[in-house]
């Protein structure tokens, strides 16, 4: 994460850094929360929904401030790839992949509550 703080998009783009700041923790957040709501099954479908596309708007900031300056966040300046350039966007993404899972795994939760309640 530490070279998104050195990136010059970080220098020359003003809503770059308070938008990762905002963004990053409230994922974290989100997908802790989500975690610890799984008695609310419909709640932590909210939950995670909203991770998704906070996830995504983060993705979209990094990659759009990276683009905007002309400097990919991947490489580093003597275009070598850069591991913490890499890693922040690719654990982002392999977050989105494992809330899409856990999307698929609620909704596949909803409705089997939902069968063994008209059973009864």
């Amino acid at each position: 994460i530490g070279s998104v703080w050195e990136d010059p998009a970080a220098d020359e783009l003003s809503w770059f850094r308070p938008l990762v700041l905002a963004l990053g923790p409230l994922a974290i957040a989100g997908c802790v929360v989500s975690i610890f709501s799984f008695s609310q099954r419909e709640q932590q479908l909210r939950i995670v929904v909203a991770t998704q596309y906070g996830i995504i708007l983060y993705l979209a900031v990094i990659l759009l401030g990276g683009y905007i300056i002309g400097a990919p966040i991947v490489y580093n300046a003597q275009q070598q790839l850069d591991l913490g350039g890499v890693s922040t966007v690719v654990l982002p993404a392999l977050a989105y992949v494992f809330l899409r899972m856990a999307r698929s795994s609620i909704l596949r939760d909803i409705a089997l509550l939902k069968s063994a309640d008209r059973i009864r």
